[in-house]
């Protein structure tokens, strides 16, 4: 998860999922750094190797392609990335439409109903 702040509060995680990573950016964007951390630990999690190769699918966002340190970590480890063409993942991401798209909106719901019962709260 990014969260869109300086410092990362441990309070963020509270009830996250085992194994869950948490980490900030000034923007709340992914950045090329911090997909490459992500990317240490998909190898760690799925066990790449150069002998037993994995396929990493992705879209084409400049943090995945444009990164030449992301590109020598997965030969190193035998990671196969492939990206999806431009403006198909909504299409060919199952998980977007049938996942994503229905948590995405419960969550807004429930954020904007703990600021209106909550009211000048912000933790």
């Amino acid at each position: 998860m990014v969260y869109p702040r300086k410092r990362m509060d441990p309070q963020l995680m509270i009830n996250a999922a085992p194994g869950a990573w948490g980490v900030c950016s000034d923007s709340g964007w992914m950045t090329s750094e911090l997909f490459l951390d992500w990317f240490k630990k998909f190898v760690e999690f799925s066990g790449a190797t150069p002998e037993r190769p994995v396929l990493l699918l992705l879209d084409g966002h400049s943090t995945h392609t444009k990164n030449i340190d992301l590109i020598n970590e997965a030969r190193t480890h035998g990671v196969i990335i492939l990206c999806f063409p431009p403006h198909t993942t909504h299409r060919l991401q199952v998980a977007d439409v049938a996942y994503m798209r229905p948590l995405s909106t419960y969550y807004d719901h429930q954020i904007m109903a703990w600021h209106r019962s909550t009211p000048g709260m912000t933790k």
